[in-house]
């Protein structure tokens, strides 16, 4: 939790390669008060044709270490598509977008904590 709290800080893991992965966009969040210790952050990475953001909560509770994640998977060629037919008079299918922030929803977070 320090080294991911420190890191998150110093913003030096905006951008990193796990593997075939290539996370990017990676910044700090406000955490909720909640454990021992929280940490929140966002990050985004491609996976095949698509992009994937998510939100990430990561509450200690004593030795033990919960990760709740939200994630907003979008097609770009998708997006491009339902634009051009908005532009030629027709409607899109309303393919999930960039900006459509995914959450960590608060309410889930106070119930499972709950069950520790």
């Amino acid at each position: 939790m320090a080294g991911l709290d420190a890191a998150l800080k110093s913003k030096k893991c905006a951008a990193f390669r796990v593997g075939d992965h290539r996370y990017v966009g990676v910044q700090s969040l406000p955490a909720p008060d909640k454990g021992d210790q929280a940490i929140s952050y966002e990050l985004a990475h491609r996976k095949s044709e698509y992009m994937a953001r998510e939100q990430l909560t990561v509450v200690r509770e004593g030795g033990t270490l919960i990760v709740f994640d939200a994630s907003n998977m979008y097609d770009p060629q998708g997006v491009q598509d339902d634009r051009e037919a908005e532009r030629e008079g027709m409607k899109g299918i309303g393919t999930p977008k960039a900006d459509d922030d995914p959450k960590v929803a608060p309410v889930l977070v106070d119930a499972q904590l709950r069950k520790l």
